[in-house]
């Protein structure tokens, strides 16, 4: 294994309460973070282009936070490289403690951190409603990414299982929301 993930690894805010094979699914994701500064070539955008991205994708109204002079965004295939190898779904959830918001967090600054990439927002989806009807508010992550031509798209992310989210799924991406990246 690679010197800095085993740095990464004894350094982790959560080896104590994480669940079996964090370590393991630790040490693979530094090694897919690696390809990734290695191999990938992310192309910069200016905020108006991702705002512009953000505006179409998202419902109406959503208030969107950019904090970033310009933007790191990787091609949909570097990308997967980071989802596919995520360590966060063998981290237990622990309601109020280690909830969405945390997931969530923790995996748009990880991506900036070890990655240099801020593509991967925090979205508060405060008015999302289960088919039911009933309340389910929720924070994941919507990602930016640009295909083969350069042109920006989005999806939403889970972080707690790494599943791609399509509008609509679970009441999700469907009502105003905040978008903060």
């Amino acid at each position: 294994m690679l010197e800095w993930a085993k740095r990464i690894i004894g350094m982790s805010p959560v080896p104590v309460a994480a669940g079996p094979g964090y370590a393991d699914a630790l040490g693979a994701w530094a090694i897919q973070v690696e390809w990734v500064n290695k191999y990938a070539r992310p192309l910069v955008f200016s905020p108006a282009d991702v705002r512009q991205t953000l505006t179409a994708y998202l419902p109406a109204g959503s208030n969107i936070t950019l904090g970033d002079g310009q933007y790191a965004i990787p091609n949909a295939m570097e990308f997967d490289h980071l989802r596919t190898g995520s360590p966060l779904p063998t981290i237990p959830y622990a309601p109020d403690r280690r909830d969405c918001d945390d997931y969530a967090r923790y995996f748009s600054a990880a991506c900036a951190i070890y990655c240099r990439l801020n593509n991967v927002a925090v979205i508060w989806d405060l008015q999302a409603e289960k088919p039911n009807g009933m309340p389910y508010p929720h924070a994941y992550n919507l990602v930016i990414m640009a295909d083969k031509q350069g042109k920006l798209f989005c999806r939403g992310l889970e972080p707690q299982t790494m599943r791609w989210i399509w509008p609509g799924t679970d009441g999700l991406l469907v009502k105003p929301l905040q978008a903060r990246l």
